[in-house]
């Protein structure tokens, strides 16, 4: 029993940690930083994404790319490498790759 429990909180660091590995489903409201720890990807909670500095200055937004951002309701890093946002229902908003 103690041996699961360490393999989720394993698995727990893991996912809080750039760069995603694929099948990765963001959470809002948790930072995945950078290995450098310089930056984070932030799911923020009316649904964009933004990168950040360490010192939480804005370099990137969802927001200044796709319009819709605010009907995100789930963002997966893919096993393709796609970067993928979606909506609650599973329907498709924008991706990276497109």
């Amino acid at each position: 029993m103690f041996l699961i429990f360490m393999g989720c909180f394993v698995m727990a660091q893991a996912q809080k940690a750039l760069p995603l590995s694929g099948g990765t489903t963001l959470v809002k409201g948790k930072k995945y930083y950078s290995k450098s720890g310089d930056h984070y990807l932030l799911f923020q909670t009316d649904g964009n994404l933004v990168v950040n500095t360490s010192s939480n200055k804005r370099v990137w937004g969802l927001d200044k790319v796709f319009s819709n951002y605010r009907n995100a309701g789930r963002i997966e890093m893919q096993t393709d490498g796609n970067l993928v946002v979606k909506t609650a229902s599973g329907d498709f908003l924008w991706s990276a790759l497109t």
